[in-house]
């Protein structure tokens, strides 16, 4: 705030800082409200000295290395392998074995998931493609999966991949509210 109170408890950082009292778009927040507005800071490096310059302008062009243009990639068949889908859509297998006791039903949704009582696993930096493989693989165990969709939908690096195991011994009352253009994805194994 321009004009808050802070400026007069705190007479020695104002004049160290030197605000401009105008309406600049710059705002000074206490270290509180800046950590409870901006939970996440991502860092990069910077010439600091060059902010005391009175002739300073912020053009930052010359202080990063321009990163070179990626190449354009030929068009090809649709991904068969992890691999090969890092550079498009994953493919994930949601079908249900027809030998199994279990189908898998697919739901899409925006908000959160309800139950009564949970026994879940936050599984992250795995594809999302192999932990719905294992969740295929062991309906007796895993009652459901849930994954973000645009990380298999824009291929996102597996690295940052990001899953929930809701195992079947524990879990009760599993509830989600069905959207049709959900952004997340419930797989449920249940019994046909």
């Amino acid at each position: 705030m321009r004009s808050g109170p802070g400026w007069d408890e705190y007479a020695n950082i104002k004049k160290e800082l030197n605000p401009a009292m105008e309406n600049n778009g710059l705002c000074w927040v206490t270290k509180e409200e800046f950590f409870r507005y901006f939970p996440t800071i991502y860092v990069c490096a910077f010439n600091m000295t060059r902010l005391k310059d009175d002739s300073y302008v912020n053009d930052l062009k010359n202080d990063f290395k321009a990163r070179p243009k990626a190449k354009p990639t030929p068009q090809k068949a649709a991904p068969t392998t992890q691999a090969e889908s890092e550079l498009g859509p994953i493919l994930v297998n949601k079908s249900s074995d027809p030998s199994s006791p279990y189908r898998i039903v697919e739901e899409t949704f925006n908000g959160g998931v309800t139950y009564f009582k949970m026994n879940r696993e936050v599984v992250k930096a795995k594809s999302i493609a192999d932990g719905v493989d294992e969740f295929r693989a062991n309906p007796e165990k895993y009652l459901a999966i849930q994954y973000q969709n645009n990380m298999v939908e824009q291929g996102w690096p597996i690295e940052v991949h990001t899953f929930t195991f809701y195992y079947r011994d524990g879990t009760e009352g599993i509830e989600v509210e069905v959207a049709e253009d959900g952004k997340k994805t419930l797989l449920t194994n249940v019994l046909r």
